[in-house]
């Protein structure tokens, strides 16, 4: 068997095919490779935005939940001022108050001075016992009054 030899044409056409189909071999595995790095890309993107999503929405439900504990703080804080006497309210029951003073001041004055209520201790007493009875009623008629 012998074999013929070939010829420079022929030896380059082969040279040439075979040089060819590697390029064609390395073309494909990068275009391959490229096709899978992006698939990647593509999937890690989608997973780091369904992550994002998934963080701005706890953090709304987290702000919301403090909003709404924020607006009960408020809402007891306004029932709380409810409750409060007012100032008008206020300086009607101390006046009320100072003129009572004043008058169980006199009367005892009255009494320390041998006053006619004086040479009575049995009215005296009553009389006291009436004022802070009256006193009492009225302070208690104040706080009732506010609840």
């Amino acid at each position: 068997m012998s074999e013929e030899p070939i010829t420079l044409r022929e030896f380059l056409l082969a040279l040439i095919n075979e040089r060819d189909q590697q390029y064609r071999q390395r073309f494909d595995a990068q275009e391959k490779a490229t096709g899978d790095a992006l698939t990647a890309v593509k999937e890690a993107t989608a997973a780091a935005l369904t992550s994002a999503n998934t963080a701005v929405t706890k953090a709304e439900l987290a702000n919301e939940r403090r909003f709404e504990s924020v607006n009960e703080f408020r809402g007891a804080l306004r029932d709380q001022q409810g409750q409060f006497i007012t100032r008008p309210e206020y300086d009607t029951q101390h006046t009320a108050l100072e003129q009572r003073t004043a008058k169980l001041e006199a009367f005892q004055n009255r009494v320390e001075g041998g006053g006619q209520v004086g040479r009575n201790s049995a009215e005296w007493v009553k009389y006291a016992i009436t004022l802070v009875v009256g006193i009492a009623v009225t302070l208690l008629a104040v706080y009732l009054g506010k609840k």
